[in-house]
């Protein structure tokens, strides 16, 4: 395909995603607001899945094609773990699990702003305005005491 063909169809796209976010006249508030969350949806899954596919194929061990990920991916998938080539078992053993982890933790993070957001009222919201920050400070010093008090350190230092 050539530059001006893919410029193209770049900017027909980018004019259709405009023209389902802007206001038209003959619609509702309510179904505008729908169709702008279905559109912000769409957009975070296709996100998800891309960032997904280049971790499994991108990390410290070295750069696989996406292609061949995938496919040594769902290969191993379908094998259930068992008698895996090399590139089967670092897929399936080290990269699948961090990005599941990734995935989980930012969709855990991503919920608890939206929920921080809702309930303050403020789009602008951080951890610092509800004492979140300091509690979790609290909590890792206490666990860290609570696992190495018995250790050589002094626990009169920490009472």
């Amino acid at each position: 395909m050539s530059g001006e063909k893919k410029g193209r169809r770049l900017r027909e796209g980018y004019e259709g995603l405009l023209h389902l976010m802007t206001k038209r006249d003959d619609e509702s508030e309510i179904k505008r607001k729908k169709r702008r969350f279905a559109v912000i949806v769409m957009f975070g899954i296709a996100m998800s899945v891309i960032a997904f596919l280049i971790s499994i194929s991108i990390s410290s061990g070295g750069i696989i094609s996406v292609g061949d990920a995938v496919s040594a991916l769902i290969s191993s998938v379908q094998k259930h773990g068992e008698d895996l080539d090399t590139t089967e078992l670092y897929i399936y053993q080290a990269r699948l699990p961090r990005a599941i982890a990734a995935i989980a933790v930012g969709s855990g993070l991503s919920i608890a702003g939206c929920m921080y957001q809702a309930l303050i009222r403020n789009p602008l919201v951080d951890p610092y305005i509800t004492g979140v920050s300091s509690g979790a400070g609290c909590l890792a010093i206490a666990s860290w005491h609570w696992r190495y008090r018995s250790r050589s350190f002094p626990t009169a230092t920490f009472t």
